[in-house]
């Protein structure tokens, strides 16, 4: 009797360990193809007249995705346009 118990208590501790990790890869995939698809993960917006040395202009925005940078700046006070 007590081989069936301890049979049975094993098999349902490894059936809750097999639908926790289930649980946690379909969360993940589901994150995983947000991720994939948005276009914009965070935005940035700087204050006035902030100057970047690596792209050498003042930026204005940027907006940022998985694989992706978009920086919205101006070379001047006049003009202003978008690199991707």
């Amino acid at each position: 009797m007590t081989d069936t118990a301890a049979a049975t208590a094993a098999i349902k501790q490894k059936t809750k360990i097999l639908r926790i990790t289930l649980a946690v890869t379909v969360l993940s995939f589901i994150i995983f193809l947000i991720t994939l698809t948005s276009s914009q993960w965070v935005v940035v917006t700087y204050p006035p007249n902030f100057f970047s040395t690596r792209q050498k202009m003042y930026l204005v925005r940027s907006t940022y995705g998985i694989v992706w940078e978009c920086t919205r700046a101006r070379l001047t006070n006049v003009s202003v346009f978008g690199m991707y």
